[in-house]
């Protein structure tokens, strides 16, 4: 379903230490305007080579373990796009320790699953796996010989393969091609504008040098975060011990920390034979601000999302916000509208993306602009306030079932210093009113807009 695919579009995370210096007017909104205890049940640990260790306890049979490497594509530059897209394929690969089928066989045996996956601010490795006695040693074994890739000649030809099938489906996929119009555009090719999806023209330029260098540069212990679910802080140090036999840590090693981004704003058209897809962002709240990024995902909630296919349109989804009942409903060519909210480290981007019959551009466009004119306008009932926040838990723990993307949720606030249960987090979307989701919208609302559009762009001039 495309809300599925929009989520992963929005994974994101990355590394320790990010300054809260937030571009424009998220600027001083630090984690010292909340600042959680530990809580006993999210266990963290640093050890001394700098690799951070977060234990979650769960009672699941299954246990997850995912290994955070904090150099997602916004890492990359001129001479490396596309590094990261080619590590995620050699998880599956030859390397100094296993071959292919080995890596995967054994993990078979123990019942385990590996998945790797991509985003903007990290590259991760996680194993779902049956929690027994051999559990510990499967996962160290298996992560160990995924860091020990060996970048052969003739692997990385079957890579480029893979990785041209990916880019030429890639190219049919409006969804995917409006998202990297949004991103280039509103980060003007810096950091988080970079192309999450491996262009053409790049595959051809990676070499086992630039993977050799890449790897060098950022595969290292204070680079990474290792999360466990289900499994506990002793165990999670044994693994740990497995990935690293000694520090891999170089003094004057590029970290992905020096990698800065502003919110610019502007404008990506795309004319193509298909329907209209329109994206339309401002600046949103990094991660970093807590209380804004909270509040945000209410306000979320109460633009909503809704669509005119009956089997997407249900109860829970948003269908009673103002995309549904001032846009969607009213007009029979929208096809689907959601809000959508990406949050970064030090960045974020906050807005609508919808998607309407050939024909209607202008009317598109017009729609989406007088829902989000609405919600500028910082107004809402105290009806419509605790709807969206049962819409925002509900979605919230959805999200938490899946053990990939609560891994990523302990791993990024721990990163930021703010160790934080789901439970914790609920609490404090409980918590939003009337004032903050004001103060939030006013702040957003205050950025450039960048627009990314589409298929057919016939009558769109701007925004």
């Amino acid at each position: 379903m495309l809300n599925s695919a929009i989520r992963r579009l929005k994974r994101t995370h990355r590394k320790l230490a990010y300054t809260t210096n937030a571009s424009n007017n998220w600027s001083g909104v630090a984690l010292e305007e909340r600042r959680l205890s530990n809580p006993a049940s999210v266990q963290v640990e640093k050890l001394s080579n700098g690799l951070q260790i977060v234990a979650f306890p769960d009672v699941r049979a299954i246990a997850s373990v995912s290994l955070h490497i904090h150099a997602g594509t916004r890492c990359e530059n001129s001479k490396t796009i596309g590094v990261t897209q080619f590590l995620k394929h050699f998880a599956f690969k030859d390397n100094l320790v296993k071959y292919g089928l080995q890596v995967i066989r054994d993990l078979e045996k123990q019942g385990a699953e590996l998945t790797s996956i991509v985003n903007r601010e990290s590259l991760t490795y996680h194993i779902d796996a049956v929690n027994n006695s051999g559990l510990r040693k499967t996962v160290g074994e298996t992560l160990r010989s995924i860091l020990l890739g060996e970048y052969r000649d003739w692997v990385l030809r079957d890579v480029k393969k893979s990785l041209r099938r990916e880019a030429t489906e890639l190219l049919s996929n409006p969804v995917s091609t409006v998202f990297e119009g949004l991103h280039r555009e509103a980060y003007r090719n810096q950091g988080l504008g970079s192309p999450l999806n491996i262009p053409f023209y790049a595959i051809d330029g990676i070499t086992h040098e630039t993977l050799g260098n890449h790897v060098t540069s950022f595969f290292t212990p204070s680079n990474m975060t290792l999360v466990g679910t289900g499994i506990d802080t002793g165990d999670l140090n044994k693994i740990a011990e497995q990935l690293f036999l000694s520090s891999r840590d170089a003094p004057n090693v590029t970290h992905p920390t020096q990698y800065k981004t502003n919110y610019v704003g502007g404008q990506s058209i795309l004319p193509g034979n298909s329907d209209t897809h329109l994206v339309v962002t401002f600046g949103g709240p990094p991660l970093s601000a807590f209380n804004d990024h909270v509040a945000s995902i209410v306000l979320q909630a109460v633009l909503g999302a809704g669509s005119n296919n009956t089997l997407e349109a249900f109860p829970g989804t948003g269908v009673a916000g103002k995309l549904a009942r001032n846009l969607i409903n009213k007009n029979d060519w929208i096809k689907r509208a959601t809000a959508i909210n990406i949050p970064y480290y030090d960045a974020g981007l906050f807005g609508v993306y919808a998607q309407a019959e050939e024909g209607h551009a202008q009317d598109l466009v017009a729609g989406v602009r007088s829902v989000l004119q609405d919600v500028a306008a910082g107004s809402f009932s105290p009806e419509e306030l605790n709807r969206a926040k049962a819409v925002a838990r509900a979605e919230f723990v959805r999200q938490m079932e899946c053990r990939e993307t609560l891994n990523e949720f302990l791993s990024r606030h721990a990163v930021l210093g703010n160790p934080i249960t789901p439970a914790q987090y609920i609490d404090a979307i409980n918590q939003v009113n009337n004032d903050n989701l004001s103060k939030v919208a006013e702040k957003i609302f205050s950025f450039n807009p960048t627009v990314s559009i589409t298929g057919d762009v016939w009558g769109f001039n701007k925004f």
